[in-house]
C-alpha cells in the first residue's frame, strides 16, 4: 500500500526533506542535520507536521455522555474551549488509548488518539454511540495539523493566525 501524505508534501520535497514512514505516511524526517534543527527549535522555533494526528468529532446532543462512559476522565472538569487527556479503556478495562479530548460546546468535541490507534478507537466509540445520541467522524484523513514548537513560537505563529 502506497504511503498517505500530508497537504504538505510538495513543500517537503521542494524543501529538500528526507522522507521516511511514519505510520504508514512519506513524513520528513529532516530538511538540514539533526543537529541544526535541535538547535533551531530550542533557540528559536521549530516547525512539525503532526497530519497523521489527526481528529475525530464527536458530535450530538449526548456527546458528552457517550465520551463519559469511553473515557477514564471526567468530562464535566472542562468547559468550551477546553482540553483534557483521558485513557479510553474497554469493559474489561483494558487501555483502548490515551488521547486529548478538546471540547468544542456541550454536543461537539473532538478527540486527538494516537495515530496507530485510530482505528480502534472508532471503532470502540462508535460501538458505544449507538446507545446515546451522538455520532462519529474519522476525520484525520482530511485534517492537516502543525505544530510550532521552541521558545520563540507564539511570537512567529501569532504573526501568521489571530
Amino acid at each position: 500500500m502506497p504511503r498517505r501524505r500530508s497537504p504538505y508534501h510538495a513543500k517537503y520535497l521542494e524543501f529538500g526533506a528526507e522522507l521516511v514512514d511514519r505510520i504508514g505516511y512519506d513524513a520528513p524526517l529532516r530538511f538540514t542535520t539533526t543537529e541544526e534543527e535541535h538547535f533551531a527549535t530550542r533557540q528559536a522555533a521549530g516547525l512539525y507536521d503532526v497530519y497523521h494526528q489527526g481528529k475525530l468529532d464527536i458530535k450530538g446532543r449526548q456527546a458528552e455522555a457517550l465520551l463519559q462512559k469511553a473515557c477514564v476522565n471526567d468530562l464535566t472538569r472542562i468547559g468550551d474551549g477546553e482540553v483534557l487527556y483521558s485513557s479510553m479503556c474497554n469493559e474489561q478495562g483494558g487501555m483502548i488509548d490515551d488521547l486529548t479530548i478538546y471540547r468544542v460546546s456541550g454536543d461537539y468535541f473532538f478527540l486527538s488518539p494516537t495515530p496507530s490507534r485510530v482505528d480502534a478507537v472508532v471503532a470502540h466509540l462508535a460501538g458505544l454511540a449507538q446507545e446515546f445520541d451522538a455520532y462519529v467522524t474519522d476525520t484525520v484523513a482530511g485534517t492537516g495539523f502543525i505544530s510550532v514548537q521552541g521558545p520563540k513560537a507564539r511570537a512567529i505563529a501569532g504573526r501568521l493566525t489571530d
